[in-house]
């Protein structure tokens, strides 16, 4: 069986041999066991990578200054990731699960018409966020080796031309997928499960050609070799940066201790003071690679079993067939691995990169307070707050100002972090910023101080 076309249960298409239309519904192993790993843990995780992949989206795009780094092929990965959760839930969890335990005739009828495009635009998707990673490897690593630093200026200078390029390998790859099954409508069963089935297109991948294109070129150009890759440029960056850190240390001792006593303490003074100097750019790169190390080692983790599957299959695919629970497991497991997967990416990219979590902890801020001050106008009509904020970048200071349009307010104290405001919330932490707004209503016409936390 072909490794794409065993996430979605699919009949092949035996019309022409067989005079016998079975209408019965075939009957599924674990369905109790799957909608708990699949229906229930699988789609909060899917729904939870959506979420945080959506802000991970917002941030990328609206924040420039990440467009100028490798993060740039991660606003791609969180648009991939989006997509292959949503596919996720509306097949393995809708198509795969719910349909069995649910046996509902009319859902049945519903997925069976998103079932070709979604399947294959999910796959299509998978295998671009593969070739995004290994481009943001490729680029870590040639960074490191001195000997393909020309490489890494291209590919810095052209991040755009190479995630596009990403995308069309998994088009050109994956997307044949789409032909490789149809809709069929049986007449005999009409209003049973069986009036529409997802079928194998026997007469396309039947072909030898195309059989050696399903396996040689798709299989391990998209699956084993960018495991292969992502593989050797993570054990490369780690042992490169290792080395690197050892050899500078070990040759300013040396050259210290050939100095004479005075000038030795003076190098010793030098040295330290051209280290505070470095600290802030290598703990940066130091930073960026190795959330690049982490996210290339979830996808490994991810993707090693589905790596297994696929040589199984090859080597011997009868034997894996004849396991049926355990191949039904397995596949659902390779799915499911994949989504957390995804899900992992916004915790790893907050622990390593400080810019990346002081942003998100930004976006949160503004939120959380757009909607109190939503909160805060439906409860006082006759007072409307605007909030405008930015951050310092000399300082790291987050500033806020609120402006008010009120007849009714006439006093407006400004605070923010630095300012003599010590006041402390129930957690005993200074507030950010406070407002205090004096104002009175129309009809009691008595002052009503307002204090706004933001």
């Amino acid at each position: 069986m072909d490794l794409d076309l065993r996430n979605v249960s699919l009949l092949e298409d035996v019309g022409n041999s067989s005079s016998e239309v079975q209408c019965d519904l075939p009957q599924k192993t674990l369905v109790e066991l799957r909608l708990v790993l699949v229906g229930f843990i699988g789609t909060f995780v899917s729904t939870m990578s959506i979420l945080e992949n959506l802000l991970l989206l917002y941030m990328f795009t609206t924040r420039p200054h990440f467009r100028s780094t490798p993060l740039y092929y991660m606003s791609w990965l969180a648009c991939n990731d989006i997509i292959i959760c949503v596919s996720y839930i509306l097949l393995m969890s809708v198509y795969n699960v719910m349909v069995d335990y649910t046996q509902s005739l009319q859902l049945y009828f519903m997925v069976h018409f998103y079932v070709r495009p979604m399947f294959a635009i999910s796959i299509v998707s998978m295998t671009a966020s593969s070739f995004l990673m290994v481009a943001a490897a490729l680029e870590r690593c040639f960074r490191t080796i001195d000997r393909t630093r020309q490489l890494w200026s291209w590919m810095s200078a052209n991040r755009r031309t190479v995630a596009i390029c990403a995308v069309l390998i998994g088009v050109i790859s994956r997307g044949s997928i789409f032909f490789e099954m149809h809709l069929q409508h049986q007449e005999e069963c009409e209003g049973t499960f069986m009036e529409y089935q997802v079928v194998l297109n026997t007469e396309l991948i039947s072909q030898p050609l195309y059989a050696f294109y399903r396996f040689y070129i798709r299989n391990i150009l998209t699956v084993v070799l960018p495991f292969i890759i992502l593989a050797v440029c993570n054990a490369v960056i780690v042992y490169r940066l290792k080395k690197r850190t050892t050899s500078a240390v070990i040759n300013d001792d040396k050259a210290v201790c050939h100095m004479p006593m005075i000038q030795r303490q003076t190098e010793r003074i030098n040295n330290h003071r051209t280290a505070v100097r470095k600290q802030d750019s290598a703990v940066a790169l130091q930073s960026a690679t190795r959330m690049l190390v982490l996210i290339v080692l979830s996808y490994l983790v991810a993707r090693s079993l589905d790596v297994v599957i696929t040589v199984w299959e090859y080597i011997d695919d009868e034997s894996l067939l004849a396991q049926d629970e355990f191949y039904t497991i397995a596949v659902d497991l390779i799915s499911l691995l994949t989504v957390f997967s995804s899900a992992f990416r916004l915790p790893i990219y907050s622990l390593c990169n400080d810019a990346i979590a002081d942003e998100l902890k930004l976006i949160m801020h503004n939120f959380i307070f757009c909607v109190r001050e939503k909160a805060f106008e439906a409860r006082n009509g006759s007072l409307t707050v605007w909030s405008e904020r930015f951050l310092a970048k000399s300082g790291g200071v987050e500033r806020s100002t609120v402006v008010s349009s009120s007849p009714y307010v006439d006093t407006i104290i400004i605070g923010n972090n630095n300012n003599n405001i010590t006041s402390n919330n129930n957690n005993g932490s200074p507030f950010h910023s406070v407002a205090i707004l004096s104002a009175s209503t129309a009809e009691d016409e008595e002052d009503e101080n307002v204090v706004l936390f933001l």
